[in-house]
């Protein structure tokens, strides 16, 4: 293929992926392209280490307390009173949820996805968009760009 379409920063199937995804059976097919979206999705939001979301949220607390510290008269009386390990524990849920980096830069192989994806494509990018809108726009718009690109039929339930 030369430059692959895989090596690609696009999220688009090519003349190409498609003639190849066209020499398989439409089951095995669109197996294979929801295994692809489902990994890609996995790598995009698998969280930071628990160690790291720990040292994380005791940074932030700290911050907190000294910023209490530093500047009272923005902080209520029930803020002020709030502990160290208090915030420590109000934070710790956000940062285990956090994302550790981003599969953004492998987007092309969303181009696997919309060669050969069929119609249980949608809700599970309908379900990623859902859950993580506002936090992972680049990886929103590849998927949108993805299914745009995806060019098989899709029946009626």
């Amino acid at each position: 293929m030369g430059r692959s379409e895989l090596q690609t920063k696009e999220s688009g199937a090519g003349g190409v992926l498609r003639q190849y995804f066209a020499a398989l059976r439409p089951a095995t097919r669109e197996a294979f392209a929801l295994y692809v979206l489902q990994a890609w999705l996995r790598e995009d939001v698998k969280p930071i280490a628990c160690e790291e979301a720990e040292k994380q949220a005791r940074h932030q607390a700290q911050q907190t307390i000294r910023s209490i510290k530093q500047y009272p008269k923005y902080y209520s009386d029930e803020q002020k009173a709030i502990t160290e390990d208090q915030y420590y524990e109000a934070f710790i849920p956000g940062w285990l949820q956090r994302p550790a980096s981003s599969a953004a830069a492998s987007k092309g192989v969303l181009a696997v996805v919309a060669a050969g994806g069929g119609s249980e494509i949608a809700p599970v990018v309908q379900r990623f968009l859902k859950e993580w809108y506002g936090t992972r726009a680049s990886q929103g718009k590849s998927l949108i760009q993805m299914l745009a690109w995806s060019t098989t039929e899709r029946q009626p339930n």
